[in-house]
C-alpha cells in the first residue's frame, strides 16, 4: 500500500496515502460486518458442539445407568428364583402349608423375612394355598385370606413352575415378583412369592451415583386407600396429592 511522509510528522511516522482514506472507509464497513458474522457463527457453532458434547455425554450415561438397573433386576431375579427353591423344599415348610398352619408359618419364617428385607431388600413374602387363596403375609401378617389375581400368581398355577414378572399390585407397589410351586412327591401343596420393590434394586444399583429413580403409576389405576395401606406397609411416607 502506498505510504507517504506526512507532513509536520515526527521522523519516522508512517501515514496513510489520504487519497486512500475513501477506500478505507468503503472497505472498513464491510470488514467489520464480516468479522462479526464470523464471530456470530463461531459462537453458535461452538455452543452447539458443547451442547452436543453435554447431550451425548448425558445419553451415554442414561444409558449405562439403564443397563446397570437392568442387570441388577435380573440378578435379583435369580437370586430370587434361587431363595424360593431353597425355601419351597423345606420339609417343615411343606408340612405347615399342607396344614394351613398359618401360626407356625409365621413364627418359622419371620426371621427369615426380616433378613431378606435387611440384606436384600425383599419387601414381600407370601405363602398361598394351591387354589392360590393366601396362608400368610410374611411382611404384613394381618391380611390373609384373599384370593390372588396377579398375573405372575396366575401362570405359575397354570403352568405348575417358577414364574417371574414384574407387576403393579393393588397397593400401588410395582414390585419384581417370583412364584414357585412347593411340591411333595409332585403334589402341589402351595407357592411361596417373593418381591422386592423395583424401585429399591434401581437405588441399589445406582449407590454412589447423584441420580434417583423414581417410578411414576397413573392414580386410575389404583385407589387412593389402597395406595396408603401399602405406603404405610413400607414405612414410606407418600402424600397422594403430591402429583
Amino acid at each position: 500500500m502506498p505510504v507517504t511522509q506526512i507532513a509536520n510528522q515526527k521522523p519516522g511516522v508512517v501515514g496513510v496515502d489520504p487519497s486512500l482514506r475513501p477506500v478505507m472507509r468503503v472497505l472498513t464497513i464491510p470488514l467489520v460486518l464480516f468479522c462479526l458474522i464470523l464471530l456470530s457463527v463461531t459462537t453458535v457453532l461452538f455452543n452447539l458442539l458443547q451442547n452436543y458434547t453435554v447431550a451425548q455425554r448425558a445419553e451415554t450415561s442414561l444409558a449405562d445407568l439403564e443397563y446397570r438397573m437392568w442387570r441388577a433386576i435380573e440378578s435379583h431375579r435369580e437370586t430370587l428364583i434361587s431363595i424360593e427353591k431353597l425355601v419351597s423344599e423345606q420339609a417343615e415348610l411343606k408340612a405347615m402349608l399342607m396344614a394351613r398352619d398359618r401360626r407356625g408359618l409365621l413364627i418359622a419364617l419371620q426371621p427369615y423375612y426380616h433378613d431378606l428385607n435387611q440384606r436384600l431388600g425383599v419387601s414381600h413374602f407370601y405363602l398361598h394355598d394351591p387354589d392360590m387363596v393366601n396362608v400368610v403375609r410374611l411382611h404384613w401378617p394381618e391380611r390373609y385370606g384373599d384370593q390372588i389375581q396377579r398375573q405372575t400368581a396366575l401362570d405359575a398355577h397354570l403352568l405348575g413352575e417358577t414364574v417371574t414378572g414384574m407387576e403393579l399390585g393393588g397397593m400401588g407397589t410395582y414390585t419384581l415378583r417370583v412364584v414357585t410351586p412347593v411340591r411333595h412327591q409332585g403334589e402341589v401343596l402351595g407357592y411361596v412369592e417373593l418381591g422386592t420393590e423395583v424401585e429399591d434394586i434401581a437405588a441399589r444399583a445406582t449407590v454412589g451415583e447423584q441420580v434417583r429413580w423414581v417410578a411414576f403409576i397413573y392414580k386410575k389405576l389404583i385407589a387412593e386407600t389402597d395406595w396408603q395401606a401399602g405406603a404405610d406397609m413400607l414405612n414410606r411416607q407418600y402424600d397422594w396429592h403430591t402429583f
